[in-house]
């Protein structure tokens, strides 16, 4: 490639990308009362992830009243529950904090259940948490000094100096609820508490290592078509002017104090990121074949598998995929020590990954096969965590919809892999049916009584339908039957309540409805309130969207009904998390964050760009669909026209819409 090669066109376009990907911003509106949420990442430092309590003395906290809880730490998910009562005496709104998640050492969600351990509500945004305290049996009685977070299981920290820190507790500021301290035991056996700013979870460049016995035969491969380099180990400083393109023995690996290799050193001064290559170290000495008849693969990807030219599949041939419309014979299968197959090899020095294809027929052990074989049976089983839901039964293309632990499903078909083995379980979802992974299940109970009798559970997808209790005290039950009275009432403060699952009798008649945990009220005591016209999923992981810099409108809900403010205008560019579609699949809003739902007319999927495009010859083209469509015959500069995302990754447009090109397999010129 040269940049004083001659500007080639692929065709004509009417439309076009930013020299570097670009900082998404934030659906950010002035005056927005929401949770204080932002896209934006921020720089790597500080505490991060999911840090957990003793589970013998946890905090107790208060939270605003009405406050949404979600199914999830990154508070995507609704679970269909506000904070309210206690249900504990009546004494009022307080939870035992259970986790905590961390993001660049800022607290990003609480995870509270009940203030007796009795129900899991979820997690819940930090500022809706309003005081810490104690309970002294008769009453909760809030504190504005610091809490102390003990740690269920003591977390490898670090210190901005490179010294360890095994972690056994975090101090929560009381005033502001944010993470004020870290304690723990450092590498001395001397107990410390640190200030929050001078920790982190990731390893200082100091704590580092360069390891270079067993690097002989050992090599690294993009896995995008380029790898960054950096100039030292700790992959922060990047050397512009290179990249690495190709399968390249290693100098040494660059390993944590855990052990765990973080980088490569390919050359004196140059590294890579472990995150950024694949490598043959762990399987390069032994990788053994093994013949196989009566065995196809088929892509999972809409856009392919790629071939291999070696049994550890790091070398890859440049140009050629199998697709997933057409089944391919396997000769042989490669497998690691521990006996798991890793590759098929189709030909000659043509081999895939065994994890980005689906397999149909005997494998002859040692491994398992993706063909699964679906029978038509009752039963029920029980979520034992948060269960995600799937559109198919090879689980990979997951719904807009979780599944809270404790919860009963009342399934109507198996799913069971080559082997015999049940792998998961197929449930009528409204109108359709929808799978379960049996590891996310137990209880398996076919054909006894479970409390749930002839009736059909039905998971609503969120935030799809409500019902009104007008303000009563209406009765909770624990069982879909509604025949085991929890204790509680429905808080009278409240009328309109999200609906997470349906009961339903033989008839086909809706005779209750699961307000979330399985918090079950009877149809008779409430109205069913309004229903989604539309159906919300999420978006590929990365898409943005351009707003054109307009003050668009902010809606509350997918259905666009309730307003609450408008976009910045100082912004283009906005991550997408959700997409809500009409019943004839088309898009009508995009969710920006927390509900922030804008209309998709008020947005647009690619953006007007002019510049060039440096590609190399061999480089895959896409339609706007996302789909493979053909590669670069001839490297060169090419003429931009538009950019989008596809499939969660920036392109650009060279001609029609069958010619986008994957911003980071090149180099782009601004105009």
């Amino acid at each position: 490639m040269t940049s004083t090669s001659k500007i080639k066109y692929l065709g004509i376009a009417a439309a076009a990308l930013l020299a570097t990907a670009p900082a998404v911003a934030t659906a950010v509106v002035p005056g927005f009362t929401g949770s204080n949420i932002t896209t934006v990442q921020a720089a790597d430092g500080g505490l991060s992830g999911e840090f957990d309590a003793d589970q013998t003395s946890y905090i107790l906290a208060k939270a605003t009243p009405g406050s949404k809880f979600y199914s999830d730490a990154a508070l995507t998910t609704e679970a269909g529950s506000t904070a309210g009562g206690d249900l504990v005496g009546g004494l009022g709104a307080f939870y035992a904090v259970v986790s905590v998640q961390m993001t660049n050492g800022q607290v990003t969600a609480y995870h509270l259940m009940d203030s007796d351990l009795s129900k899991d509500d979820g997690w819940l945004a930090p500022d809706k948490i309003t005081k810490f305290g104690v309970f002294d049996g008769t009453a909760f009685n809030p504190s504005t000094g610091d809490a102390t977070f003990k740690l269920n299981t003591a977390t490898n920290v670090y210190t901005t100096d490179g010294t360890g820190l095994s972690a056994t507790a975090l101090i929560l500021d009381g005033t502001s609820h944010g993470i004020k301290a870290v304690s723990g035991t450092n590498d001395f056996g001397e107990t410390q508490t640190i200030d929050a700013g001078k920790v982190t979870t990731n390893v200082p460049e100091k704590a580092l290592t360069e390891v270079t016995d067993g690097t002989d035969g050992v090599k690294v491969s993009p896995v995008n078509k380029k790898a960054r380099i950096y100039s030292n180990k700790g992959t922060t400083k990047v050397i512009d002017s290179k990249a690495l393109s190709e399968a390249t023995q290693i100098e040494a690996f660059v390993q944590d104090p855990d052990g765990n290799t973080v980088a490569y050193r390919i050359a004196k001064g140059q590294y890579v990121k472990a995150a950024d290559v694949t490598s043959n170290a762990d399987d390069s000495k032994t990788l053994t074949e093994a013949t196989l008849s009566g065995v196809t693969v088929t892509a999972k990807a809409d856009a392919g598998a790629q071939l291999y030219s070696d049994k550890g599949t790091i070398s890859e041939i440049a140009n050629t995929k199998i697709g997933n419309s057409q089944q391919y014979p396997a000769v042989g299968k490669v497998t690691n020590a521990s006996g798991t197959i890793v590759a098929y090899k189709l030909a000659d020095k043509q081999y895939v990954k065994a994890g980005d294809v689906n397999v149909t027929g005997d494998t002859g052990g040692g491994g398992t096969t993706t063909g699964i074989t679906e029978s038509k049976t009752t039963g029920t089983v029980q979520t034992k965590n948060i269960a995600q839901v799937y559109t198919d039964s090879a689980f990979t293309k997951g719904e807009d919809v979780r599944i809270g632990s404790g919860q009963t499903l009342n399934y109507t078909s198996v799913l069971k892999d080559g082997k015999g083995t049940i792998v998961g379980y197929g449930f009528t979802n409204g109108d359709h049916t929808s799978y379960i992974k049996a590891a996310d299940v137990q209880n398996d109970v076919p054909g006894t009584g479970t409390g749930t009798g002839d009736l059909t559970i039905a998971v609503v997808p969120a935030g799809t339908m409500t019902v009104n209790s007008g303000g009563k005290a209406v009765t909770v039950y624990s069982d879909a039957a509604t025949t085991k009275d929890s204790g509680a009432k429905l808080d009278t403060a409240y009328s309109t309540w999200a609906v997470n699952q349906t009961a339903k009798d033989k008839d086909g008649k809706t005779v209750a409805y699961d307000l979330g945990n399985n918090q079950w009220v009877k149809a008779s005591d409430v109205t069913a309130g309004t229903t989604s016209s539309v159906t919300t999923s999420a978006t590929p992981t990365g898409m943005a969207l351009y707003s054109n810099f307009k003050a668009a409108t902010i809606y509350s809900d997918p259905e666009t009904t309730q307003a609450n403010g408008s976009l910045m205008t100082a912004y283009d560019e906005w991550s997408a998390f959700k997409v809500a579609k009409d019943a004839n699949g088309n898009p009508v809003a995009y969710d920006l964050g927390n509900n922030q739902w804008v209309k998709a007319s008020d947005l647009q999927l690619q953006k007007a760009l002019s510049g060039t495009f440096d590609a190399a010859a061999g480089t895959s083209l896409y339609s706007s669909n996302g789909a493979l469509s053909g590669t670069i015959k001839t490297g060169g500069l090419y003429q931009v026209f538009a950019v989008t995302y596809l499939n969660g990754r920036q392109a650009v447009k060279l001609g029609n819409d069958n010619q986008w090109i994957i911003a980071a397999t090149g180099d782009y010129y601004p105009a």
